[in-house]
């Protein structure tokens, strides 16, 4: 049996008031509703012109690829003297490494000399430190990675045996050896390295006197002092000692020369044939040098060579396929990547000739192919947008109400990253293809609901 007892459905005060708030609601979007179609000429005006005022915001927000974070672990570029011995190198490394160990935020360093991380050279004047971080939780306020390299900007500013640079890794790992930019600048008609080096040392100075840039500077070095030795033929001939026998010398005792391998521990070794530093320091060292000739006699490399000291440059470099030379540099504090790149090509076409050109490679090269296409896929994903709306509702005409709410959230979004300071990178593209199809989704609900 079932027993009926009179009972009460009146709800509590809450549900009341939530009921009746919600009712008026509904009223006043109606009444909105009707009022918008009233004047649909204002309306579309008002969206007009959000619109416009949310492409001029847009223009407005300085361009980035991706922001620099801390990654846990920084880089260091050690910049000698031309010519500077790889001891006198190593004692700079050393007390920029010692400096770096002692602060509260790091955890090791490791200083891999002759090195140099800017043109990715074995150089006697040149090394790298790798400073490894503690971890984030270990950390506390001030020891950031941009926290320490301002620190260590101060410290080394100081130093006047040579040039210490501390720099943050590049966001992707294998774009580029350091972060910031490079930017290459090529001989493309018949110029010679000498004439390359006074282009990029006015390219320099002209971009020093521009705010956006910052740490702009080159390697390029074609003074270098240098001792050239040439070869006599013919005494080499009379001597009877091959002329391989004397670049191979040469290579062995003042370079380097691969001779064989090795396996261990599962991995195959290299064995380098290499004089030790204190034997190919001077220039005196080529006297101890000697060949054998084909009587099996040891013959002294100065009877059959001239040596002479010569300028020229420590490095050659080319950059599709053309003479050129790396300059690095980043963007200065209040300014984006953006900005940095566009006034890096302003200053290139203010003072690059005929016969020069430039061209980007590694982060910024990917941030100026990048830029070309962000409004592409802006405007695939509305595309997307109303012909999937199409298909749902079989109009042509009802998707087009649904995209009107897509510029207020657009511009809300806008808004947000101009009052805050913030850049056009690549997770604010992600995050407003993402917002356009939240808006599309939540006007559709409300086209459902009307």
């Amino acid at each position: 049996a079932i027993l009926l007892k009179p009972g009460s459905h009146e709800k509590n005060r809450f549900f009341r008031w939530f009921n009746r708030s919600f009712d008026r609601l509904v009223e006043g979007y109606g009444r909105s509703i009707q009022l918008i179609i009233r004047r649909s000429v204002i309306s579309l005006a008002i969206v007009a012109a959000l619109i416009a005022v949310s492409v001029l915001m847009f223009m407005r927000i300085p361009s980035s690829f991706l922001p620099v974070e801390d990654q846990g672990y920084l880089l260091g570029a050690v910049i000698m003297p031309d010519a500077a011995s790889l001891d006198r190198t190593s004692a700079l490394s050393s007390r920029a490494a010692d400096w770096f160990s002692k602060q509260p935020g790091v955890k090791a360093v490791a200083v891999p000399d002759g090195y140099s991380l800017i043109d990715s050279q074995n150089k006697s004047n040149a090394g790298t430190l790798f400073v490894t971080l503690k971890g984030f939780s270990e950390r506390g306020k001030g020891e950031s990675a941009a926290d320490l390299i301002a620190k260590a900007n101060k410290e080394f500013s100081t130093y006047r045996e040579g040039v210490v640079v501390p720099v943050n890794p590049p966001s992707i790992p294998g774009l580029g050896t350091t972060g910031g930019f490079e930017f290459w600048l090529q001989s493309t008609g018949d110029g010679t390295y000498p004439q390359l080096e006074e282009r990029v040392r006015a390219f320099i100075a002209k971009a020093h006197q521009r705010p956006e840039l910052r740490g702009v500077n080159s390697t390029i070095n074609t003074r270098s002092r240098q001792l050239l030795v040439d070869l006599d033929r013919e005494r080499a001939e009379t001597q009877g000692v091959a002329v391989e026998s004397v670049y191979s010398a040469l290579q062995t005792m003042f370079g380097s020369l691969y001779v064989s391998q090795f396996p261990k521990n599962s991995r195959l070794f290299q064995v380098i044939l290499q004089a030790e530093p204190k034997y190919r320091s001077r220039p005196d060292d080529l006297d101890n040098v000697y060949v054998r000739n084909a009587k099996g006699d040891m013959v002294p490399i100065k009877a059959v060579t001239n040596s002479r000291w010569v300028s020229g440059a420590d490095l050659v470099t080319r950059f599709n396929n053309f003479p050129a030379a790396k300059i690095t540099g980043d963007a200065a504090p209040g300014y984006s990547s953006g900005q940095a790149l566009a006034a890096m090509e302003e200053v290139a076409h203010e003072v690059l000739g005929e016969g020069y050109s430039f061209a980007w490679s590694g982060q910024a090269y990917e941030e100026k192919k990048a830029g070309s296409t962000a409004a592409l896929v802006f405007a695939f994903a509305l595309l997307m947008v109303f012909l999937i709306l199409a298909a749902q509702y079989e109009k042509w005409s009802l998707p087009l109400g649904v995209l009107l709410a897509v510029p207020f959230a657009l511009f809300g979004a806008l808004m947000g990253i101009l009052l805050r300071g913030m850049e056009n990178d690549v997770y604010f593209q992600i995050g407003l293809t993402v917002l356009i199809a939240l808006a599309a989704k939540n006007a559709i609900l409300i086209f459902e609901f009307a």
